[in-house]
This record gives C-alpha cells, sequence and structure tokens, in this order.
C-alpha cells in the first residue's frame, strides 16, 4: 500500500508536467533546468557541497543533496562553474537495496504516464540492459528510456543494478538535461 501511494504521489506529481512547452519548464522538487543554484542554496550550501570535476574540462561540476521529499531520496546537479551556477542537468534518485525487479517496475509506470502526456513530436528511445561503463567487470546493468525534445534536450528515466562490489546502491533515476550539457560531456568532458 506505501508502495502504490508513493506512485500516486510521483505520478499527480509529473501531471503539472503536461502544460510543458520545453525542458526548463519542468521540476524536481522546485528546481528547474536553467535555475541558478543560488535560487535554492546559499552560497555557504553550495560550497561545501562535494563536487564531482570531470577530467578534461572544468566548465561543469556535479553535486547533489539529500532530498527531504516523498519522491526522491537524492538530488543531483550539473551547473557551470562559475559564480552563476546555472543548472544543466537535474535528477531526482530512489535509492534501492538490492532490489532491481522494484526498480524497474515503478520506472514502467513512470515511462508509461510520461508517455501518455508528451505530444508526438517527443522522440522515444528504449535501451534494455545495457552495461555499466563504470563498472569494469561488465556485471552492473541498466536499462532505460530517454524522451528527446525537438531540441535535442531529453528526459531519462532509467533504473541501474549495481554489483555490491561497485559499493552504489540500486536506484531509480529521472533526468532532465540539456543538449548543450548532453555534447559537452560526449566532447570535452571525458578526452
Amino acid at each position: 500500500m506505501k508502495l502504490f501511494i508513493a506512485v500516486l504521489v510521483l505520478i499527480f506529481s509529473l501531471q503539472s508536467w503536461t502544460k510543458a512547452g520545453d525542458i526548463s519548464e519542468f521540476e524536481i522538487e522546485g528546481i528547474s533546468i536553467g535555475d541558478s543554484l543560488l535560487d535554492h542554496y546559499s552560497e555557504e550550501e553550495i560550497k561545501n557541497f562535494q563536487k564531482y570535476y570531470y577530467p578534461s574540462s572544468k566548465e561543469f561540476f556535479a553535486t547533489g543533496t539529500d532530498a527531504d521529499s516523498v519522491n526522491y531520496d537524492f538530488i543531483q546537479m550539473s551547473v557551470t562553474n562559475d559564480d552563476k551556477y546555472i543548472i544543466h542537468s537535474l535528477s531526482g534518485k530512489l535509492l534501492y537495496k538490492n532490489n532491481f525487479e522494484k526498480c524497474k517496475k515503478k520506472m514502467n509506470l513512470i515511462i508509461k504516464d510520461i508517455t501518455n502526456i508528451f505530444p508526438e513530436n517527443v522522440e522515444i528511445r528504449n535501451e534494455k540492459l545495457a552495461k555499466m561503463p563504470a563498472d569494469k567487470t561488465g556485471k552492473s546493468v541498466n536499462t532505460n528510456t530517454t524522451f528527446f525534445f525537438q531540441n535535442k534536450d531529453y528526459i531519462t528515466v532509467e533504473c541501474s543494478d549495481w554489483t555490491d562490489e561497485m559499493g552504489f546502491r540500486d536506484n531509480l533515476k529521472v533526468r532532465f538535461s540539456t543538449n548543450f550539457y548532453n555534447q559537452w560531456l560526449v566532447n570535452e568532458a571525458n578526452n
């Protein structure tokens, strides 16, 4: 019953997305793409966030914080590495302890709801179990569905099944990302 109520809360929170014309109109816990972190956190809080920088470029950093939410356990953001801290990627995560099947069931409910609210000009791509590049053993897997807007900004709903050796928890993630950030990841972040 608790899971059913949580799914309903998440689905009803998605209903506000039906009016969204582009990715900046979507929210996770009141935060949107294009916002500044300063709209939601103080400069001091941001300085104290743990930051992840990519090896080849410091244009962006990734950070996150615990979510005080029914919908998510953790919020992740990738922002410009300057004094504006503009958000280009935003994720809400639900953590699972070795329960990939439960994760996939919830993921499928979210995907079904999102599919019903997007217009026909949104491209939908499904990826069945793919190996996670971070796990060199090839045992950790991910499945996802991605919704691409005309400008190639996207929303992904995914479940990740990590091996115990990797030290990560299985998780469900809803991620919004700009095409600009995605191109930076592909072309600059790790080259």
